[in-house]
């Protein structure tokens, strides 16, 4: 899903560009994301420190108007969910349009998808499930601020909030009793500052640190009815990203 999606992203984006107000921005990167994932009350969250991928590519308007796709993915260990470490994948992607308002204020707003995929690698004989899967997707707006102390150095800041939809998963039950499928609501919050750097016209470094927050309210067994425990996903994400204007 996230190569295709950004394969027709990228080709719109492009044929836009042919305007000579308009600029094409990819942009590749790594991150470093602290996962934690806590079910309900009084229980120890899951932890996994996950390294990722980042590219992407961004249309920017002369006139301070933007569009930016960009997905991420990784996969390490993660503790605290099985009885021993085991397999954590994650996959972010995001599509966002901005306005610029002034006096280095951003106007923005999305649509954003996580995925958080935990498998029992290890054939452990504690677990309850071999895989389970956790997803929020939905819109999301907010407002970035931008201090440009000269041509070659900023700073920003931003935040969101995003009402979006949550659901998880839970595969291959090991006692044969079947899958469960669970949907409810989902919150997501996030903060980032980062730092930009451009030795000339075109090229940017960028360094920042980004905050996240998905909470999984009103969760429903789609079979039974049943209702589970509010969920939540943390991230901490540390990144560094190149790009280059055309």
């Amino acid at each position: 899903m996230f190569k295709k999606t950004a394969i027709t992203t990228v080709l719109a984006l492009a044929s836009l560009s042919a305007n000579a107000d308009w600029y094409v921005q990819p942009k590749v990167g790594y991150e470093s994301r602290n996962y934690e994932i806590a079910f309900g009350e009084g229980f120890d969250p899951a932890t996994a420190t996950i390294p990722g991928l980042v590219v992407g590519i961004s249309l920017i308007n002369s006139s301070g108007w933007y569009a930016d796709f960009e997905v991420s993915t990784g996969d390490d260990e993660v503790s605290n969910f099985y009885l021993e470490d085991d397999y954590i994948e994650r996959d972010d992607f995001t599509l966002s349009t901005g306005w610029s308002l002034g006096n280095g204020l951003t106007l923005f707003t999305g649509f954003t998808g996580a995925d958080t995929t935990i498998e029992n690698q290890k054939n452990q004989s504690t677990a309850d499930y071999n895989e389970v899967k956790f997803r929020s997707e939905g819109f999301f707006g907010g407002l970035a601020k931008t201090f440009s102390f000269n041509k070659s150095h900023s700073l920003s800041v931003s935040a969101a909030i995003g009402v979006m939809e949550g659901s998880y998963q839970l595969n291959e039950a090991r006692d044969g009793s079947g899958n469960i499928d669970v949907e409810g609501d989902s919150t997501g919050y996030s903060a980032n500052v980062a730092y930009s750097y451009r030795p000339g016209n075109s090229l940017t470094f960028t360094v920042g640190v980004k905050g996240q927050a998905y909470t999984y309210t009103d969760m429903q067994d789609l079979n039974t009815g049943a209702f589970y425990v509010d969920t939540e996903e943390t991230l901490t994400n540390v990144f560094a990203k190149t790009s280059y204007t055309f």
